[in-house]
């Protein structure tokens, strides 16, 4: 399931990202610029819990709670990003050294959110796993 929606979102972002570069190796740069992370997340996941996908979200033990951590502002910031060069391709006036701006400071702003969010589902981890841990 996280393949096929990581898969679907890359699919959306290369047709974008051809629809405003000049040629498919620009497009192909971009998709595997962003996507990489995503894309990491889903493979781990499913090599995680490739039985039952439904076992991430019961947060049994750190390694959930990391990948939680790191897929929801992954698939936020893809959708984000997205949707930002589907409104700059519909306009005219955004050049493609503005759309390369947006790509370079999305991407290095969209990392540090990632990071903070993992290091901070790392803090609940600790905190619900120990108390997890006394009520039993």
């Amino acid at each position: 399931m996280y393949l096929i929606i990581t898969v679907l979102l890359s699919v959306w972002a290369f047709v974008l990202a051809f629809q405003l570069s000049y040629g498919i190796w620009d497009s192909i740069l971009l998709v595997c610029w962003i996507y990489w992370p995503l894309y990491l997340v889903s493979i781990l996941i499913y090599a995680k819990h490739s039985s039952g996908l439904v076992g991430l979200w019961k947060l049994h033990n750190v390694g959930d709670f990391l990948l939680v951590g790191a897929l929801i502002p992954l698939v936020i910031g893809v959708v984000f990003f997205n949707v930002k060069l589907t409104v700059d391709s519909q306009d005219a006036a955004v050049s493609f050294g503005d759309n390369l701006y947006f790509v370079g400071v999305f991407s290095v702003i969209h990392w540090m959110v990632i990071g903070v969010s993992v290091f901070v589902s790392y803090l609940c981890s600790k905190y619900f796993l120990k108390r997890r841990r006394g009520q039993a």
